[in-house]
């Protein structure tokens, strides 16, 4: 049996996004609270409910993940009379909403998740809405799936220019001139 699923929810996806700050007392204290955003729960509860209904399981991690993202926006007349779009989204907040309504469903938590990524496939007032989800799961420190779209050459330059700019870093640090008095 593989172990890479595919699944696609036929969902508006919503962007991650913080809910309403408000203030409370405790113990004659103020303290800050942040309500969760309402049309992101109801986002994350209807990508539980669907896979649900589609029958997943939760899989072993470590987890590599892959979404593709179709996303309806809203449209809007103003009181001018002009239409308007509003709510465009990035690829990174959509991906961040659905791995978080994966966990307990399909994951067993997103700290688990070594490999991610997205794509927006299209979005707009008319465009049919989707989130297509890939997930390979089961991963071991011996499977380079975990890696596999970067040619370990450039990783290892990465690296070493990373290494090198430290060392510069550090060397401009210890040649600053201190002033004793």
């Amino acid at each position: 049996m593989s172990n890479y699923r595919v699944y696609a929810l036929p969902l508006n996806p919503e962007p991650w996004k913080v809910g309403h700050a408000y203030v409370v007392r405790s113990s004659g204290q103020p303290k800050a609270r942040i309500a969760p955003d309402a049309t992101l729960q109801t986002y994350q509860n209807a990508v539980r409910d669907e896979l649900t209904l589609q029958g997943v399981e939760l899989l072993p991690g470590d987890y590599s993940l892959y979404f593709s993202f179709s996303r309806q926006l809203a449209s809007y007349t103003s009181a001018e009379g002009r239409t308007s779009t509003r709510n465009a989204s990035d690829a990174t907040n959509m991906q961040k909403a659905t791995e978080d309504a994966l966990q307990g469903v399909l994951i067993g938590n997103d700290r688990d998740v070594v490999r991610v990524g997205s794509v927006i496939v299209d979005q707009g007032p008319a465009v049919s809405p989707f989130v297509i989800i890939q997930i390979k799961f089961g991963l071991t420190e011996e499977d380079s799936s975990k890696m596999d779209d970067v040619p370990p050459e450039l990783m290892d330059e990465a690296i070493n220019r990373m290494i090198a700019i430290e060392k510069e870093r550090e060397q401009a640090r210890n040649s600053q001139q201190v002033w004793e008095f």
